[in-house]
Order: structure tokens, then C-alpha cells, then sequence
């Protein structure tokens, strides 16, 4: 999956990668981490940078 030619089949594991971490992120309990907090609240990119 990693090393063939870019297009859409890493596209889409990129893409389920970030929706799994945002939720392992959303899910993450924040007591204690302010930092984690903080950077959390942020918005999220609207799309990742090219390449």
C-alpha cells in the first residue's frame, strides 16, 4: 500500500487514517493535558498540503 505509485489507493488509506485518529483524538479524555486540550479545539485543516 506505501510504496506504489501515488494516487488514489493512498489517498484513501490517508484518508481512513485521519478519520480513525480524529477519532481516537475526539475520544481521548483530556483531563491533566492542557496542551492536548488547547490543540484539540482547534480547526482542522480543510485539506492536507500537496506533495
Amino acid at each position: 500500500m506505501g510504496r506504489g505509485p501515488p494516487g488514489r489507493p493512498r489517498r484513501a488509506a490517508a484518508d481512513r487514517l485521519a478519520e480513525l485518529a480524529g477519532r481516537v483524538i475526539d475520544a481521548a479524555d483530556g483531563s491533566g493535558l492542557p496542551l492536548f486540550c488547547g490543540w484539540r479545539a482547534e480547526r482542522p485543516p480543510t485539506a492536507a498540503p500537496p506533495r
